[in-house]
């Protein structure tokens, strides 16, 4: 059996180095797309996300039905994320309109439909199942449901936000945010992950 020739080793390792670089060449890019430029890493976890959820807002459409008067957001949980909220977002004005932070008791008799009657539900990380489960419900009913894990937007939501030590990673569901009316622009779309049901492809960059 002939032995393999120095030349034809340097080839296949050549060849190899190159698949190698191509590969970790794909995961960095990935990375960088996973954290959005906009948000400060600096910030604590939910200053951040609440300053994307604010980003969000503004460039966010809604149903008709729902293109007027205050943009209602509800919060399932008590205590300095609401707090945080109100202080955050509760002073802004979106296109003329008022953002109006309220909180949702999901124990409450009315709670699905108080939450259905917002723009915006933000379940925060400290969120138990039942608001998991009112998530969900809300699917297709116009509200941009927005959770603080990397799995809410491919379990319950629409979008999901994961702070890390790099930035703030954004996961949207798109056709969830079809089926209830929401728009989206692409410009918030441009840094994020995008769930659907079939495959997607990401747009050029």
């Amino acid at each position: 059996m002939p032995e393999p020739s120095p030349e034809g080793s340097s080839v296949r390792q050549e060849r190899f180095t190159t698949v190698v670089l191509g590969i970790l060449i794909a995961v960095a890019s990935m990375v960088v797309v996973r954290t959005h430029p906009d948000v400060d890493a600096g910030l604590d976890a939910p200053k951040r996300e609440i300053v994307f959820l604010g980003q969000l807002i503004e460039e966010t459409t809604w149903p008709s039905d729902r293109s007027y008067g205050p943009i209602l957001v509800g919060h399932v949980g008590e205590g300095p994320v609401l707090r945080l909220l109100e202080r955050s977002l509760g002073t802004q004005v979106v296109d003329g309109r008022p953002i109006d932070v309220r909180h949702i008791d999901v124990g409450s008799p009315s709670a699905f439909r108080d939450a259905q009657s917002c723009h915006v539900l933000f379940v925060g990380r400290d969120a138990d199942d039942a608001a998991r489960r009112l998530a969900r419900r809300l699917h297709g009913q116009g509200v941009l449901t927005v959770g603080t894990c990397d799995s809410f937007a491919s379990r319950e939501g629409i979008v999901g936000l994961d702070a890390t030590s790099r930035g703030l990673r954004v996961i949207v569901h798109l056709e969830r945010a079809r089926a209830s009316g929401i728009g989206i622009s692409p410009d918030a779309l441009a840094h994020a992950e995008l769930l659907a049901d079939r495959p997607v492809g990401r747009r050029p960059r």
